[in-house]
């Protein structure tokens, strides 16, 4: 190394030669029954239209004659979905000459570039028993399938056993989880209680492998941990009725696992017809899996697939806000938040949940909340009582909703809508953050009494008008059938070509002439008695019902240099004059700058109350006296 002069490295490419294959199932690998396959494989050759895929399986699979590829959907990088990488077709059929199913990838149109692939496909087990040993698959690719061109050398993949029916599995549900460190949560470290029937005694006198198949998502440690003896139920705990602890001489060695599936060596001496029970060490996913079944093989047989169990999780979860400009020094925006969720998990009293919202929000110390019990249609069936809302203190993003004895049961899987009110940041974040609610079985805020947990994205903050006044007439007219209002309007951006200024009035108002023949009733038309004070600015508005819009298809408005504010835009308009009084939050004038199908700034403001007329009122005397 001394003696040398000059060096250098390169990198060779790669063999073209398929590698990291890998074939297995999903749903079961019991004979004659629907399964899933979950295919991986890595590509050197970027492939063509024309060219594709060919996969041969051992005999006695059934594919659809036309088949289907689909995504794993917990499928974890660096592996792509194969489906979207071009438009292909896949077909079957069974060669006379081998009687082997063979699955062709073909692409029609486009390229498949070189990577590493993961897709699955439907199919039937065989209707009798296979060891792994006889179970040979290949995976050829082709730059031309017709000509059966080689794009890399193949691949052969050891497959799977096919096996009989045990006489029973299962995930035991009744334990304790504090014993037995189950742990139900997204994302976290657990133990699971599994059992088997065996339905025949091992005929092997030598180990054997019993295979564990989790949901896709669930995954195992690759040296996974296995309890088998007395501590299975928890140290010292004795085991629940029905269920056996391994014979002495069945120890167990090392657990391997990898992604779902964890494999356990296992010596000689266990029986059949009892139910043995272990506990295996397990990390939840993130999400309850579609197809959330378990499955253990053991020699030669295996379970019906068993169900497993959800996560503690609330599902369905979603913000929307009634504001979403963002607060001033001078003004804050104060917004009813609404939470959309599903529980997992029931809540009674003492429990509570807990809200929290992005960095900035604010909500009060004695907030306002409302919770209501939603149909499959997301209407209101029930509104729930005897809610506390307790706030922090000093206000920060957090709150929690208690649960009285007089409020009932929030039922898991039902729908509901929690309403609370917050005040907006006062900055609008590049990141608009998460939405988290967490419920408690009790009122102590600790984890061992912690429930579901969810989060959804905040909806984006937007700029707030510089200004949005409505100003009422001093006084009305008892015979006016309609009220005048004057609107100011001053932004803190720029309006350009194609922008739009929408206000909104209060339910009830209604600025838009009345249709004339030809118009239909939902269609914007002109507003009544529009007058503008600044012409040059504004583009004359079409109105429907409570709202003005300004489209602006021919200029913009431009910010003043000294100031960086907008002239003030300035009109008057009416309105037919309101049928009821609206109580404070239905009576609120709304203004959105939108361009395209941005809101680039909105503001809100009280609009002030209007009592509606008696119309028709006539007096009418009902006796028969005359009058003196």
């Amino acid at each position: 190394a001394e003696e040398r002069l000059a060096g250098i490295s390169y990198e060779a490419p790669l063999v073209r030669a398929l590698i990291n294959t890998l074939i297995d199932y999903q749903l079961t690998n019991l004979a004659g029954k629907q399964n899933r396959l979950l295919i991986q494989v890595e590509t050197i050759t970027n492939l063509q239209t024309g060219g594709g895929f060919v996969l041969e399986a051992p005999q006695g699979f059934i594919f659809e004659e036309s088949c289907v590829l689909l995504d794993n959907p917990m499928r974890e990088l660096p592996f792509v979905d194969l489906a979207p990488a071009a438009p292909m077709i896949c077909s079957s059929e069974v060669p006379f000459t081998t009687n082997k199913p063979v699955v062709t990838i073909s692409i029609a149109k486009g390229e498949v570039r070189a990577d590493k692939y993961e897709f699955m496909i439907d199919a039937e087990n065989p209707r009798w028993t296979y060891n792994s040993m006889s179970m040979s698959w290949s995976i050829s690719t082709y730059t031309n399938i017709g000509l059966l061109e080689s794009a890399d050398l193949p691949s052969t993949l050891e497959g799977f056993s096919i096996e009989d029916p045990m006489l029973a599995g299962e995930l035991v549900s009744d334990v304790s989880y504090a014993l037995t460190h189950r742990d139900d949560h997204p994302e976290q470290r657990s133990f699971v209680i599994l059992a088997f029937q065996l339905s025949s005694i091992p005929s092997s006198n030598i180990e054997e492998v019993m295979t564990v198949k989790a949901p896709l998502g669930f995954e195992f440690a690759s040296l996974c941990q296995i309890i088998t003896g007395d501590d299975v139920f928890g140290v010292g705990e004795a085991f629940s009725d029905g269920y056996r602890r391994f014979e002495a001489s069945a120890t167990v060695g090392i657990c391997e696992g990898s992604r779902n599936t964890a494999r356990i060596p296992v010596k000689p001496g266990l029986l059949n017809l009892r139910k043995y029970a272990f506990r295996l060490e397990v990390f939840n996913p993130s999400l309850t899996p579609e197809y959330n079944k378990w499955t253990i093989s053991f020699s030669g047989e295996s379970t019906v697939p068993f169900s497993g169990y959800r996560l503690w999780k609330f599902t369905e979860v979603a913000v929307s806000a009634s504001h979403a400009a963002r607060s001033t020094t001078e003004e804050e925006t104060r917004s009813t938040i609404s939470l959309l969720f599903r529980p997992t998990n029931t809540i009674g009293s003492p429990g509570f949940i807990a809200v929290t919202g992005p960095f900035g929000f604010q909500i009060a110390t004695a907030c306002s909340v409302n919770l209501e019990r939603l149909n499959s249609l997301g209407e209101s069936i029930q509104e729930l009582s005897g809610l506390s809302c307790r706030g922090a203190p000093q206000p920060t993003n957090d709150a929690e909703v208690h649960i009285s004895a007089s409020t009932g049961d929030i039922l898991a899987l039902e729908s509901y809508r929690l309403q609370i009110e917050v005040t907006n940041p006062l900055s609008i974040p590049v990141d608009p953050g998460l939405w988290r609610v967490q419920s408690y079985r009790s009122a102590q805020a600790g984890y061992e009494n912690l429930l579901d947990i969810g989060e959804a994205p905040s909806f984006p903050l937007t700029e707030v008008f510089h200004t949005l006044e409505v100003t009422y007439p001093p006084y009305v007219n008892p015979l006016d059938l309609v009220l005048e209002l004057t609107i100011r309007v001053i932004l803190r951006h720029a309006v350009e070509l194609g922008d739009a200024i929408v206000i909104y009035g209060p339910e009830g108002y209604d600025f838009a002439l009345p249709a004339v023949t030809g118009q239909h009733a939902l269609e914007h038309r002109g507003c009544r008695n529009f007058e503008a004070s600044s012409l040059h600015l504004l583009p004359s508005p079409v109105c429907l019902g409570r709202e003005i819009r300004f489209i602006f298809q021919s200029g913009g408005v431009a910010l003043d240099t000294n100031q960086m504010l907008t002239p003030l835009m300035q009109f008057k308009v009416q309105t037919a004059y309101p049928r009821r009084t609206l109580d404070s939050a239905e009576n609120q004038f709304h203004g959105d700058h939108v361009r395209g199908e941005v809101v680039v700034s909105s503001k809100t403001v009280q609009g002030e109350t209007v009592t509606p007329r008696l119309q028709a009122l006539s007096v009418q005397r009902l006796d028969t006296r005359i009058a003196v």
